[in-house]
């Protein structure tokens, strides 16, 4: 698992077309879960952010146990979060993970 931590801190350096063309898709819904996890965390209870980004990291981390639920995503994404501090709450990864559920979820 240690190979996802370069991925990670990679997709929150890069623009959001290169996140979009360079990278697998269990990369990128790592990455969203890590990022909307983290701004899960950094919000206030109640509050309208926390509920989105708390859906949003539902989603990813649902995406993830569909393809490997032999690993705790949770865990993982946990350390990542613990791993990289306020790297992790990428707003412009955040939009893009946001764009894709939206989509995923009203096809």
């Amino acid at each position: 698992m240690n190979f996802f931590v370069p991925s990670i801190c990679a997709l929150l350096a890069v623009s959001s077309t290169a996140i979009a063309q360079n990278i697998s898709a269990e990369d990128f819904d790592l990455a969203c879960a890590v990022t909307a996890g983290a701004i899960f965390g950094s919000n206030p209870k109640g509050g309208a952010e926390r509920d989105a980004s708390k859906t949003v990291w539902t989603f990813y981390l649902g995406r993830l146990t569909g393809r490997d639920d032999k690993t705790i995503w949770n865990t993982v994404i946990k350390g990542r979060i613990a791993e990289m501090g306020e790297k992790a709450k990428s707003e412009e990864l955040y939009g893009k993970c946001i764009d894709f559920y939206t989509v995923k979820t009203t096809e």
